[in-house]
Order: structure tokens, then C-alpha cells, then sequence
């Protein structure tokens, strides 16, 4: 009786993570490459996260973890997926370094509209649009 209940929160959880997925499953399954798609764009100088002309994020303290990720998706033209950058320490924390840094991405925004995500094999970072309908709502 106990798993059941708990497969199920599983589900319930699941179904609801898929409701915030990117803007549609088009660009999706292409990627933020398609021609004429918005890319976020990262300005190292300035510690600043935008996406066209809406800004996402700004640092105003050294976040080296963070910074490592946006400085990799931007040198690589923001695909949608990158293999883990975090220099490996140990093996055993490598996953909670990478979930760490991936919640501090996506916490602290001016304007949700992109969201960060592990791959589900805990060795890359993806990311993708938030729907307007899917944004949590403004204080």
C-alpha cells in the first residue's frame, strides 16, 4: 500500500513538471538554433543574463559555478544541452555541485522566461523557454 502512494505522488509530480516544459514542442525538439529562434546571450563583463532585450538575471556577487555555465552555453552558441563544465572534485558530490548550481540559475530572475534543467543523467545542463501561462505568478 505505501509504494502505491508514493508512485503515485511520483506521478502526479512527473505530470505536473511536463506542463512547464519550453515555448512549443517544434522549437523544442529543434532547439534553440532554429533560424529566427531568440537565444539568451550572456555578457560576462557585466554579469548580466538576457534574452533579446529583457533581462534575465544579473549576478552582484561572484558566482563562479554559475558563471562557468553561461560562459559554456554562450561559447557554444547556446545548444540546447552542454556536458557538465564543473571541474570534477570527487565523484560522489559532482551531481549535488551540478543540482546546486542549476537551482541558483534558475532562482533570482527579473523575468522567468527561460528555465534551466539537469539532462537526467547527472553529468549535463540543459534549457529551454517558459510559456507566459506557465510562469509563476508576480508578487
Amino acid at each position: 500500500m505505501r509504494r502505491h502512494r508514493r508512485s503515485s505522488r511520483i506521478r502526479k509530480r512527473k505530470s505536473a513538471a511536463n506542463g512547464m516544459h519550453s515555448i512549443s514542442r517544434a522549437e523544442a525538439d529543434g532547439g534553440p538554433r532554429k533560424r529566427g529562434a531568440l537565444r539568451p546571450r550572456w555578457d560576462a563583463t557585466a554579469r548580466e543574463l538576457w534574452l533579446g532585450s529583457i533581462l534575465i538575471k544579473r549576478f552582484r556577487v561572484p558566482a563562479p559555478a554559475q558563471e562557468l555555465i553561461l560562459t559554456v552555453f554562450e561559447e557554444e552558441e547556446w545548444p540546447s544541452c552542454i556536458d557538465d563544465p564543473l571541474p570534477i572534485k570527487d565523484q560522489a558530490t559532482r551531481w549535488r555541485r551540478l543540482k546546486a548550481a542549476i537551482r541558483h540559475l534558475n532562482a533570482s530572475h527579473e523575468i522567468v522566461v527561460i528555465r534551466f534543467h539537469g539532462n537526467g543523467r547527472g553529468d549535463g545542463i540543459r534549457w529551454e523557454y517558459i510559456r507566459i501561462r506557465d510562469r509563476p505568478p508576480s508578487p
